[in-house]
């Protein structure tokens, strides 16, 4: 199964709306060197600015809809 992904730049989910989000955040080194990491985590956007569980200043890059879970009998 190939999942589209729709990056940021060219359309953006309803205001939200909790989307499947590959996003860019601020991440701290042991050694204290801040550096940036990608990662995937459920977001959600408001007035302009993503939101992540956890993650401030993040990055929206792309995002999907959220799956149905499976159905498990």
């Amino acid at each position: 199964m190939d999942i589209e992904w729709t990056l940021v730049s060219q359309e953006l989910p309803e205001e939200s709306e909790e989307v499947l989000l590959y996003y860019e955040r601020n991440a701290w080194q042991e050694n204290g060197k801040r550096v940036r990491k990608k990662e995937v985590g459920i977001g959600w956007h408001i007035s302009g600015r993503w939101h992540v569980d956890g993650c401030s200043h993040v990055i929206g890059l792309a995002w999907i809809k959220i799956p149905d879970p499976p159905q498990l009998h």
